[in-house]
């Protein structure tokens, strides 16, 4: 592999961990949206 294919490749794999780790984070502080009630992770632990 090229060292040019190699860093984009790289990138790529770090870019797209990130933005999940962000949306994972962003579901947990928020909470799960269901029919117009946002459940806080507290919540959805009793469920």
């Amino acid at each position: 592999m090229k060292k040019q294919t190699k860093l984009v490749a790289v990138l790529s794999t770090a870019a797209m961990l990130a933005v999940g780790a962000l949306l994972t984070s962003l579901v947990a502080i928020g909470g799960a949206e269901e029919g117009g009630h946002g459940y806080t992770m507290t919540e959805m632990a009793r469920v």
